[in-house]
């Protein structure tokens, strides 16, 4: 026959059992979400990067008319579908469809300094 002492220990046992595997799942849940939260930080970064060399291109003329107007048209249809943007940036929709609209300005200046029709 088990004495009760034996039992408690042995509940005890078993409790910090659980404890450590509860434990597990929380710190693998923190690392899974630091990890895709660095993902989209280092994506945003390239994002704000690609724009500013967009716009870049668009000030400096490098893009030709026909793919100017093409960007244009696409974002023009794109830029306030907030279903996209959740898709691409996840958490940072916002600050996707801010990046968004600033290429769309980027395109429509560029646009009416080349006289073409938007």
């Amino acid at each position: 026959m088990i004495d009760s002492k034996k039992l408690y220990f042995i509940n005890l046992r078993n409790r910090k059992n659980k404890m450590g595997s509860l434990l597990q799942c929380i710190v693998a849940l923190g690392l899974l979400i630091a990890l895709f939260s660095f993902i989209g930080f280092l994506l945003i970064q390239v994002a704000k990067l690609k724009s500013k060399s967009i716009i870049n291109q668009i000030n400096s003329g490098k893009m030709s008319d026909a793919k100017l107007t093409r960007q244009y048209n696409n974002f023009k249809k794109w830029k306030d579908n907030k279903l996209i943007a959740i898709l691409m940036a996840g958490i940072a929709f916002k600050l996707y469809i801010k990046m968004q609209n600033m290429l769309f300005d980027a395109y429509k200046e560029g646009m009416i300094k080349r006289n073409l029709p938007l």
